[in-house]
């Protein structure tokens, strides 16, 4: 039986649709609902288990337009990839809002080593820029000061990627990188045709 499930959440990961499964397997739609079901809750569990106290030198960070079938309105799935191993350490299915990027670093974060900040490269969503240096940095009250102040972490490095697209292609791409030193922003702008 495990052989059979195995071979029918396969199918189901290569695209294959359940019904056709169902004709195929001669189990329920329910059933195969239902596999599928605990397979990614085995699988969530896995990887909350595993991907703990990770370093990593550079994380890309992306978000994906995907329709999925019976929900009302498309979902985006955000996703932080190390290009190095090809390893997902967080992703995140939900809108196009800013807390949807503050809930993918925030889940990052909490799977990272506790010293360890990646470089970050993005697209061109600022919604990002403010996640990350949210989730990378410490609070603290100088002594001229009445309330705390907010300091990013001085190993922060951050990069995006904007592209102009007319007529679905791309025609101009503009890089910009953030170096954060001293609690104070430097933006360096590269442009290229």
């Amino acid at each position: 039986m495990v052989r059979v499930i195995a071979d029918t959440l396969w199918w189901l990961a290569e695209g294959v649709d359940i019904s056709v499964l169902v004709r195929k397997k001669g189990h329920h739609e329910e059933a195969l609902a239902q596999w599928l079901n605990r397979a990614s809750e085995h699988t969530a569990r896995w990887h909350t288990a595993r991907f703990r106290n990770l370093t990593f030198d550079l994380i890309q960070m992306d978000e994906l337009y995907a329709k999925v079938k019976a929900a009302e309105k498309a979902r985006w799935l955000w996703l932080s990839i190390d290009p190095v191993s090809k390893t997902l350490p967080a992703l995140h299915l939900g809108g196009r809002q800013a807390v949807n990027a503050y809930y993918l670093v925030h889940n990052l974060k909490r799977r990272l080593h506790p010293n360890c900040v990646p470089a970050f490269t993005t697209d061109g969503l600022w919604t990002y820029f403010h996640a990350i240096t949210a989730h990378f940095g410490w609070w603290f009250r100088p002594p001229w000061a009445r309330k705390d102040h907010w300091y990013v972490h001085d190993e922060l490095r951050y990069g995006q990627l904007v592209k102009r697209r007319e007529r679905r292609q791309v025609t101009y791409t503009t890089h910009w990188y953030y170096f954060v030193r001293c609690n104070c922003s430097v933006k360096a702008r590269i442009a290229s045709a």
